[in-house]
């Protein structure tokens, strides 16, 4: 995600908006609000949702016509598809057969 600053252009990068994804989520309910079950398991899959962009944000694509990288949404869908179902083995550290 690129945000924009008064200082320039800031980057965060897909784990890392997964993260606090996770943080949020951890933190939900309230009185007015109840939690959501499985806990743990949400949390985690909040936390998590993002990892296959992992190695990609690294050494992301650069948009062309702006010259910054490429943002998930502009992102070409063979991409993107290949991060998500690579992700899984990734984060089990294994590599696919």
């Amino acid at each position: 995600m690129l945000a924009e600053h008064r200082d320039g252009r800031v980057v965060v990068t897909q784990p890392a908006h997964a993260w606090l994804s996770g943080q949020l989520a951890r933190a939900w309910g309230n009185e007015r609000v109840g939690r959501f079950e499985p806990w743990e398991e949400v949390c985690l899959a909040a936390e998590q949702h993002d990892v296959g962009m992992t190695v990609w944000d690294r050494s992301p694509s650069l948009n062309t016509a702006t010259g910054l990288p490429t943002t998930f949404m502009e992102m070409d869908l063979e991409v993107h598809l290949r991060l998500w179902t690579e992700g899984r083995w990734r984060r089990a550290g294994m590599r696919r057969c």
